[in-house]
């Protein structure tokens, strides 16, 4: 942004050019300064986001499992009784 200012500028006066490169700095702190306070907001919702999706995840993958499980204990107590 300075760059472009200071291009544009040419013979302009060392005031209007310090108050140009002042204006300039204050609105990048108020456009940018924010924005780096809510990255690690981001972040942290982004990784809640997706903790919580691999924990229902896993429960899922869990119930299967004990799903599972009970209908090979009822195979084995089948194949028992048959005997």
């Amino acid at each position: 942004m300075l760059q472009t200012l200071q291009k544009k500028s040419g013979q302009m006066s060392f005031q209007a050019r310090m108050s140009h490169e002042v204006l300039v700095h204050a609105v990048f702190a108020e456009a940018f300064i924010p924005l780096t306070f809510t990255v690690p907001i981001l972040a942290n919702s982004l990784l809640c986001y997706f903790y919580t999706d691999s924990l229902q995840a896993a429960a899922r993958d869990k119930t299967a499992q004990d799903r599972e499980d009970a209908q090979a204990a009822r195979d084995i107590m089948e194949m028992n009784l048959a005997e």
